[in-house]
């Protein structure tokens, strides 16, 4: 698994995820590293992940919370096939704002 963070503007970070997401390690990981932006909305940008297990599936959950706290929005893009069908399952697609690109996510946000 493998990911980037990276500030869009002065109220949104991009925070791009790859791979096959599998550990509370590699969760705890991202948690830790989108800390100092609490105060941005934030963008998950699926596009090249191809694999999440219950672990993953807790970041995503862990990462509404956090910005609901905040009173900041969080909305998924990109999201592959395999990795909404769980997100179907799990209901979670209930719960996200998911966009099939990253542009239309991002208009989201700023409206």
């Amino acid at each position: 698994m493998k990911y980037t963070i990276k500030p869009y503007d002065d109220e949104l970070v991009i925070c791009e995820v790859s791979g096959r997401l599998l550990v509370d390690d590699e969760v705890n990981q991202i948690i830790s590293d989108l800390e100092k932006y609490l105060e941005y909305n934030l963008l998950l940008n699926l596009k090249d992940l191809e694999y999440t297990s219950s672990a993953g599936l807790s970041l995503f959950i862990r990462l509404l919370t956090r910005t609901r706290i905040q009173n900041k929005k969080i909305v998924l893009s990109n999201v592959q096939e395999n990795v909404m069908k769980l997100f179907t399952i799990t209901k979670l697609n209930d719960i996200f704002t998911i966009f099939e690109t990253e542009e239309n996510a991002i208009n989201s946000i700023k409206k």
